[in-house]
């Protein structure tokens, strides 16, 4: 099959896919009919049926296991939960990365954000609020202060948390960057004991540092030999031509080496990102998965009237990119990095609660499967919207399935007559 080549084609593409390899669940029922159907021509001719009927129906029955489910997160599974807010993250040029820790507020789980002047940790308010019930910023519950702002000795701009499980350091840590010389360094919870920072090898400082997410371990394993395990990219302001991704190695580098980094994503002027308009501001990334499927999640401020460098006046839209961790894979065996294209988008400017904002900071709590964004505001006053993201519908077979299943009974009726 030819591979899609513009934006369009791979929306087309992956809708179609998920449309042909999946049904709703209350579909099962048509399964179990046929299912009881074959029985039953099992019980009244069992005696008559030769080797080759038994054989055909056994396929029937493999037919029906044959599960296949597509292996992209879809938009619509993002289910929307609701806003809080807080004072507490002021970001510095209205940037700021944003971590979530499991183990914060006493096992609740808690967040990490960055503001000028360091590192802060809130906790998560239960009471979830939205703008279409008609709460204001104001009637939002505010999220409480746990530390901070503390700042480790260099003010980043993105943020990740790590368990030491994932990286042998001892114990877990923060990690974050920021896109100028020297970008990427890590710290203790505490945000004591910094280490770094160090730039990424092979990469251009002004390509990286304005998101940091992990990469989940089966990835890592599957397509990077060299295990890194966060990615970072930035969509370089005025000069680049899309959202940039890259892996990078944090652990134990000498003092001014520079990381070991993979290109996933890097658009160029004669290849840039589908739909880029120069005023688009990418400031945020995650990679959520489940048993099932995963994606690449990009998200930030758009201008949807798409006019490259072309001046004009801004439309701006607080949008989400899907990216299929397939197309990254590919790009990291060799593949042109300017080849991965966002498979779906989601706008979701009309939770925001004000008009003029920026969407920015992006966390993601792997356990629960639920996603973090936060709505910036100015300097005293932020939101953080919430969503979780719903495991997908349980698949039943394939068209191709139920083509053999037709196939069966056609030869099962003929021997019959």
């Amino acid at each position: 099959m030819q591979k899609p080549n513009t934006q369009m084609e791979r929306k087309e593409t992956n809708q179609k896919r998920e449309q042909d390899m999946t049904f709703a669940v209350s579909d099962l029922g048509f399964v179990w009919d046929v299912v009881l159907g074959i029985w039953g021509l099992f019980s009244e001719r069992r005696s008559q049926m030769r080797r080759v009927e038994l054989a055909v129906a056994l396929a029937v029955v493999l037919a029906l296991g044959a599960v296949a489910s597509a292996d992209t997160i879809a938009p619509d599974r993002l289910e929307y939960q609701g806003a809080f807010k807080t004072t507490h993250l002021g970001y510095f040029n209205n940037h700021g990365g944003l971590a979530y820790y499991p183990g914060g507020d006493a096992g609740n789980g808690s967040l990490y954000g960055v503001r000028n002047n360091g590192i802060v940790e809130l906790d998560i308010p239960t009471d979830l609020r939205k703008k279409s019930d008609g709460f204001t910023f104001a009637t939002l519950v505010a999220a409480n202060k746990l530390q901070g702002p503390t700042g480790p000795g260099f003010n980043g701009k993105s943020l990740e948390y790590l368990p030491a499980s994932r990286t042998g350091l001892g114990s877990d840590k923060l990690f974050y960057g920021k896109a100028q010389p020297g970008n990427h360094a890590y710290c203790n919870l505490d945000m004591s004991g910094q280490q770094g920072p160090w730039k990424l090898s092979g990469v251009d400082d002004r390509r990286v540092g304005s998101y940091i997410s992990e990469i989940p371990q089966s990835w890592v394993d599957a397509n990077l030999p060299t295990g890194q395990i966060l990615t970072t990219g930035y969509d370089w302001g005025q000069y680049g031509y899309g959202a940039d991704l890259y892996a990078y190695n944090p652990l134990d580098p000498a003092p001014g080496t520079s990381l070991p980094a993979t290109k996933l994503i890097e658009y160029n002027s004669s290849n840039p990102m589908p739909d880029f308009d120069k005023d688009d501001d990418w400031e945020g990334s995650a990679w959520p998965e489940s048993a099932a499927d995963s994606a690449m999640l990009i998200t930030g401020t758009k201008d949807t009237n798409n006019n490259g460098r072309t001046a004009d006046t801004p439309v701006y839209k607080a949008w989400m990119l899907f990216y299929d961790p397939a197309d990254l894979a590919a790009v990291a065996a060799g593949g042109n990095t300017y080849d991965p294209a966002a498979y779906a988008t989601l706008d979701v400017s009309d939770l925001m609660f004000e008009e003029q904002r920026y969407f920015v900071g992006t966390a993601y709590d792997r356990e629960k499967n639920v996603l973090y964004a936060t709505e910036y505001i100015g300097s005293s006053k932020q939101i953080i919207h919430v969503w979780h993201i719903a495991e997908p519908a349980l698949p039943i077979p394939e068209p191709a399935g139920l083509s053999l299943i037709g196939l069966a009974l056609l030869s099962l009726r003929k021997r019959r007559s």
